[in-house]
């Protein structure tokens, strides 16, 4: 079995020159990999009047033919747009939107602020394409070696959503002054560095939980998981939504699947316990499921950290089958191993066990009396007859 999917960054030259970069990934569900890329130059175009046609043109065509891809049927998930300015552009917005309606998660730069060296912010001087509304965005500020945000990076409490590395990052740049590859390595600064790491992140994210290995996210819960499962940094708070820099392990393994759901049935009271390992390291708590051989229901909801249950609703001589779920307010995983166990009849007769340690009647009592004392008296009756 092999998951197949897509990052599509675009990136615009100086010479107007569309590059899309698409890197695709044969991920197998083993310790082997094979990667592959490809660069796809896409020469300057003109446009009707014979002039060349603006970035924002540019850019609206590059979404447009990703969309095509997309409703192709190319698994393309991600698209990294490490550009912007600060003039408005409705048509780039619509593109963006018709991006949000095909599932596609699209990571900005939040940008590098002015000739100064000094970022700006963002909530009061909008930079696009980060700053745009649909709902699949997700603006990235820059963070150095020590965790604090980059002076040069733009900032913003509402409209900045998280920050990774963005600075002494070896990247490609183009190779010669025709620009007809990407052979040369250079050592990088820019929030245009630290949004790769963003969509990197969203793309390990789509390929752990993509329906085979775990529950299966769409773009809106690549995004909320990378927003919510980030470092909180003392450095950042104020300054952008989350206020903290991304951390690639705590969302990978925030909905971790539970494993090794144990079994046991119990008496004195009748019980069945459950014990498994609690994997999630951002689970908003566990859901414990149950069935007798039909559709499971959940039977309990358990806080995070939770590693056993015990059900005490169970009766006598019936078999059921239990599974264990992490969850959060947005998504859950997929369920742990399904375990199945047969109740035994109780001990001491009750069935349920719920009479066991409780107080008799006198009716009860008096009976069972009499049947301790028959044998007795027999045993007496005979001995007298000798």
């Amino acid at each position: 079995m092999k998951k197949l999917f897509y990052y599509l960054i675009i990136r615009l030259t100086t010479r107007r020159a569309l590059n899309a970069v698409k890197i695709y990934e044969t991920i197998y569900h083993t310790k082997t990999e094979e990667k592959e890329v490809i660069i796809i130059n896409k020469p300057t175009e003109l446009n009707d009047n014979g002039k060349v046609k603006s970035k924002k043109q540019e850019i609206v065509d590059a979404i447009n033919y990703i969309i095509a891809l997309k409703q192709g049927g190319a698994n393309i998930r991600v698209i990294n747009a490490s550009l912007g300015g600060s003039e408005y552009s409705n048509a780039v917005e619509n593109a963006i939107w018709a991006l949000n309606a095909e599932g596609i998660l699209f990571v900005a730069a939040a940008g590098n602020g002015g000739d100064d060296g000094a970022g700006d912010n963002n909530d009061v001087m909008p930079f696009y394409p980060a700053s745009y509304s649909p709902f699949n965005i997700i603006s990235v500020a820059a963070t150095d070696q020590d965790d604090a945000r980059v002076p040069f990076s733009n900032f913003g409490a509402n409209t900045v959503h998280v920050a990774a590395p963005g600075v002494y990052t070896f990247s490609t740049v183009p190779y010669g002054i025709n620009q007809t590859g990407y052979e040369v390595l250079e050592y990088m600064a820019g929030t245009s560095m630290a949004a790769p790491h963003v969509s990197g992140l969203a793309g390990l994210l789509f390929s752990h939980y993509d329906g085979i290995q775990n529950t299966l996210f769409n773009c809106w819960q690549v995004r909320n998981t990378i927003m919510r499962y980030v470092d909180v940094r003392p450095t950042l708070q104020g300054w952008i939504y989350t206020g903290g820099r991304i951390n690639a392990y705590h969302a990978l393994s925030s909905l971790l699947v539970p494993t090794n759901l144990i079994v046991e049935t119990r008496t004195s009271p009748l019980r069945v316990s459950l014990s498994w390992e609690d994997n999630a390291t951002g689970e908003g708590g566990y859901a414990v499921e149950r069935s007798t051989g039909g559709a499971f229901t959940s039977i309990a909801q358990l806080p995070p950290g939770s590693s056993s249950y015990e059900d005490s609703s169970v009766a006598a001589t019936t078999s059921y089958t239990y599974r264990v779920k992490a969850f959060n307010d947005f998504a859950e995983s997929f369920p742990s191993n399904p375990v199945t166990v047969t109740v035994p009849k109780n001990r001491h007769g009750g069935g349920s066990g719920c009479s066991i340690g409780a107080k008799q009647n006198t009716v009860t009592a008096v009976a069972d009396l009499t049947v301790l004392l028959v044998p007795l008296i027999f045993v007496a009756v005979m001995r007298r007859r000798r």
